[in-house]
């Protein structure tokens, strides 16, 4: 593998006029998905709002916040508002008890046996994390009061969201075409006699993978760049994410939103994006062993494509069916580490073991994905060429 190869191979790729349209149709669909959440609604009115008082008092509740917000100018129609939502709040985590949101689910779920144990070991590992928020009175961070949720489910569920899976759209696009952009083109006999030979397929893979991190990383940047003049959050960027406005909906239930550290949301962002490019990557090595397997574009395909079906169907069959530890040991794959980004780096409910497990999840399906690639690989090389 040369780098003159990669290059070479880069360039291939993104000579296909498919990518550059796909980029510019997925970064339009976030520019409407953005500005539509706006329409017909005050809400980033408010969030603006809110910003110029966070700006001016600090954005911490209490005391002091309700004696500044007070002397603030009367003839803002979004005063009265704040006032009513921000009056006599109290810090809702110095009395939280991780450990009971763990009987919780145990309880509503009736989880029993080794899957149990678990999520009590969790929750007890969690309500340490909770006494530290607590000490940084974490949830009387004022935020966007009453609309952060609305903005934190417009950047996380739906941004964010639409932003990893593009990138893993287009990763698995840019695996299969080039892993069999050769055969489509019936060069492959005269290049497998060339010097670089059925070598040229790990080229082939870092240029796929360096251009679909390049990809995802100019999705991310447009996108975030459009919310932030769309929304101007402002001071509210460094806001803490355990703030008591923002919340986890369960059993008809508002529960803290808990991450395992402490997170403004300009850094929850951060690292939501960071990982979100280590599951593109992972797709894209995984839509390249499949391209290779099959040798065939449109097999590859399907062929990554019905075990992501699969296992989202036995994920979905093991919690409706009380298979509790099924349901947990099926979180350590790619589809799962997907579906739930919107909850990474909280407790992940009762599907998860471990703090921090999308990380840990992140990392085990990687280095399977590295040895699926390999092997793949290896048996490409003792294949007949057709």
């Amino acid at each position: 593998m040369k780098k003159t190869w990669i290059c070479w191979e880069a360039r291939k790729l993104w000579e296909m006029p498919m990518i550059p349209i796909f980029l510019i149709l997925c970064l339009g669909f976030n520019v409407l998905m953005i500005v539509g959440n706006r329409i017909g609604s005050d809400a980033d009115s408010y969030v603006s709002y809110v910003a110029g008082v966070t700006q001016e008092t600090g954005g911490q509740m209490g005391e002091a916040f309700d004696r500044a917000l007070a002397r603030l100018p009367d003839e803002d129609a979004f005063k009265e508002q704040l006032i009513q939502e921000t009056r006599g709040r109290e810090d809702t985590l110095d009395q939280f008890d991780a450990g009971r949101l763990g009987d919780l689910y145990i309880g509503k779920f009736r989880i029993q046996g080794i899957a149990a144990g678990f999520l009590e070991q969790k929750y007890r590992m969690l309500d340490g994390k909770v006494k530290k928020l607590a000490e940084e009175d974490a949830s009387m961070s004022l935020a966007a009061a009453g609309k952060t949720k609305t903005l934190t489910e417009a950047l996380f569920q739906k941004m964010c969201r639409a932003v990893i899976t593009e990138g893993i759209l287009l990763a698995v696009l840019m695996a299969l075409y080039s892993s069999g952009c050769d055969k489509l083109s019936r060069t492959a006999p005269v290049l497998y006699s060339s010097r670089a030979g059925r070598r040229i397929q790990l080229s082939k893979a870092a240029a796929g993978g360096l251009s679909a991190a390049a990809v995802y990383t100019l999705l991310s940047a447009g996108s975030v760049l459009v919310f932030a003049c769309a929304w101007k959050p402002g001071p509210i960027w460094e806001a803490n994410m355990a703030s008591q406005f923002n919340y986890v909906t369960a059993f008809g239930m508002k529960l803290p939103f808990l991450t395992w550290t402490s997170f403004s949301i300009a850094g929850y962002l951060a690292a939501t994006l960071a990982l979100g490019l280590a599951v593109v990557l992972l797709f894209h090595g995984l839509g390249f062993a499949a391209g290779l397997i099959a040798n065939s574009a449109y097999r590859g395909f399907l062929l990554l494509l019905i075990p992501a079906a699969l296992n989202f169907e036995v994920m979905m069959l093991a919690g409706d069916s009380s298979l509790w530890l099924l349901y947990q040991l099926i979180q350590w794959s790619p589809v799962a580490l997907w579906w739930f980004q919107p909850l990474w780096f909280t407790d992940l409910g009762a599907g998860a073991v471990l703090p921090w497990q999308e990380c840990a999840e992140a990392v085990f399906c990687l280095a399977a994905g590295a040895g699926l690639f390999w092997a793949s690989y290896r048996h490409y090389l003792k294949k007949d060429v057709n």
